[in-house]
C-alpha cells in the first residue's frame, strides 16, 4: 500500500464525483463547485479515498455460505471518468452530435486515454448507508470482515492501527460517451446498453469480454453510456464511429435487428431465425447475457425499438474537441487568416469532412504555422493562394515542406487552382468519409 510520510501512515485522497455526467475531480484539480465537463454543481468530496496498488490473495479449496452471500449481496461501485487534458488546459477528446434531419438526437464524446476509476463504497445493504468504506487495518494490512469489524478473515483480532477507508481503482482506456439528447427512463437506458454493446461487438467483430459497458453517473441515474476497450490496449474501435459519419447509424441498425425488429421497417419479427419461442421483453439472442445478469430484470427490447429507428438514420457531425463541431468551427474560423482559408473550412463543413485541431499554430522547429494542422494524425495543411506561384515562395514552400516532413508531419497543400475534392478523396483516413 502506498506510504505517507506523516500522519497516520496510510496515504489517502479526496475527490469529487459528478453527479450529473460521473466526470470525476481529484483534489489536486483544486477546490471546484462545477463540473469541469458538464459544469454541474457538484457534491460533496468523497474521503478518504484509498487507492489500491498492491494486493494479495490467498486460494479457498471450497466456497463457503459467506462467499455465497457475498456474491448475492454485492458491493455499491460507482464509475468515473476523467479525460487527459491538452497543454492549454482544454478536456483531450473528440465529440460528434448524432442528427437526423436537424434534429440532435445524441452527443458521442471519444477520449483515447481516458482514466476510470472504480470505487467500492461499501456493501449494497449495508446497516448505515451514510457510512461509507471499509476497516482497514493499517499495520498488518487485512480488511475487517463485514459483521464484524474487529476480527479478520482468520478470526485475529485486528491490530489497534485501523482506518476506514475508501478502496478505489484505476486504469486507462480508449473510452466513449453516449448521452441521448432527451432524458430516457431506466428500463430504456439499461435496455439501450445492451443492445449497442452487442451490435458494436458484430460490427467489429469483438469478443464479449473485449469491450465493456456501465451507466453513468450510477446504475439508479443513468444519464449516459460509458463504453470502454477493456482488452489490453484496446481494440480501437470506437474511434471509428466518429470518424466515419455513417458508422453509428449502422450500429442502430444491427442493434434492431438483434432486437428482433425489420431494421428498415420497424417491424417486430417477435423471435430470433431458427427460434420457436417469441422473445416478449428479452432473451440472450438479443439483449441478455452473463454479465448483464444483475440487469436482467429491466431489460425490455420493445421500449427501444423508436429510438433504434431514429438512431439508424443518424449522421455524426464530429469536432475534434470536447466543444461542439459549430463552436470548434467558429474558432478556427476566427483564426483564419485570409479568405481563402475561410473557403476551405467552408469547404469542409458543407461535405461534413473531419476538421483540424488547430489554426496558426506555430511549430518552432521550422519556423512555420501551417494554416490547419490535424495534430493526432501529424498533418499540416497548406492553402495555398497565388502568391505561392512566385519563384521565391515556391522555394520558402519547399524547404518548409520538407522541414516539417522531418519532424514527421504529412503535408498537404491546398493550391487554389486545385480540385479541392480530389486531394480529400485520395486521404479519406485524414479528411474521413464524405457522408
Amino acid at each position: 500500500m502506498p506510504i505517507a510520510d506523516t500522519g497516520d501512515g496510510i496515504a489517502t485522497l479526496q475527490a469529487k464525483h459528478c453527479p450529473a455526467c460521473g466526470y470525476f475531480h481529484p483534489e489536486s484539480t483544486g477546490n471546484q463547485d462545477r463540473c469541469e465537463r458538464c459544469h454541474a454543481q457538484l457534491d460533496p468530496p468523497i474521503t478518504p479515498l484509498f487507492r489500491l496498488q498492491n494486493v494479495s490473495t490467498r486460494r479457498r479449496d471450497r466456497i463457503s455460505s459467506d462467499e455465497e452471500e457475498r456474491m448475492r449481496q454485492g458491493y455499491e461501485l460507482r464509475t468515473a471518468i476523467r479525460f487527459q487534458e491538452t497543454q492549454t488546459g482544454d478536456l483531450s477528446a473528440q465529440s460528434a452530435k448524432l442528427t437526423k434531419d436537424g434534429e440532435e438526437l445524441a452527443v458521442l464524446t471519444y477520449a483515447s486515454a481516458a482514466t476510470i476509476s472504480r470505487i467500492n463504497v461499501g456493501w449494497r445493504r449495508r446497516a448505515n448507508p451514510s457510512q461509507l468504506g471499509f476497516v482497514l487495518d493499517i499495520e498488518r494490512g487485512y480488511w475487517a470482515k463485514e459483521k464484524d469489524e474487529q476480527k479478520d478473515e482468520q478470526d485475529n483480532a485486528l491490530s489497534g492501527r485501523v482506518k476506514r477507508v475508501i478502496p478505489f481503482v484505476e486504469d486507462t482506456k480508449n473510452s466513449l460517451l453516449f448521452e441521448p439528447a432527451t432524458q430516457l427512463n431506466e428500463k430504456q437506458m439499461a435496455s439501450l446498453q445492451a443492445a449497442l454493446k452487442s451490435a458494436i461487438q458484430i460490427k467489429y467483430q469483438l469478443e464479449d469480454s473485449e469491450l465493456s459497458a456501465e451507466p453513468l453517473p450510477s446504475s439508479k441515474n443513468r444519464k449516459i453510456i460509458l463504453f470502454y476497450e477493456s482488452a489490453e490496449g484496446g481494440a480501437g474501435v470506437l474511434r471509428r464511429l466518429l470518424d466515419d459519419a455513417q458508422a453509428f447509424g449502422d450500429v442502430a441498425q444491427l442493434a434492431l435487428q438483434l432486437c428482433h425488429f425489420d431494421p428498415q421497417t420497424g417491424e417486430d419479427q417477435l423471435r430470433p431465425e431458427g427460434s420457436d419461442e417469441d422473445c416478449e421483453a428479452a432473451c440472450y439472442n438479443c439483449l441478455m447475457s452473463y454479465y448483464n445478469q444483475m440487469e436482467h430484470g429491466l431489460l425490455d427490447r420493445k421500449t427501444i425499438q423508436e429510438f433504434l429507428m431514429e438512431l439508424s438514420g443518424t449522421v455524426a457531425k464530429t469536432s475534434p474537441s470536447a466543444l461542439s463541431r459549430e463552436e470548434h468551427l467558429r474558432r478556427l474560423h476566427n483564426l483564419c487568416q485570409s479568405d481563402l482559408e475561410h473557403e476551405w473550412l467552408d469547404f469542409m463543413e458543407q461535405r461534413n469532412l473531419t476538421l483540424p485541431s488547430h489554426a496558426q499554430k506555430l511549430i518552432e522547429s521550422c519556423h512555420t504555422r501551417p494554416d490547419f494542422l490535424y495534430e493526432t494524425d501529424c498533418v499540416a495543411i497548406y492553402v495555398d493562394g497565388p502568391h505561392h506561384e512566385f519563384a521565391s515562395r515556391k522555394e520558402r514552400d519547399a524547404s518548409q515542406t520538407d522541414c516539417m516532413e522531418d519532424i514527421g508531419h504529412t503535408v498537404i497543400r491546398f493550391d487554389v487552382k486545385d480540385d479541392w475534392e480530389k486531394i480529400v478523396v485520395k486521404h479519406p483516413h485524414i479528411f474521413g468519409v464524405k457522408s
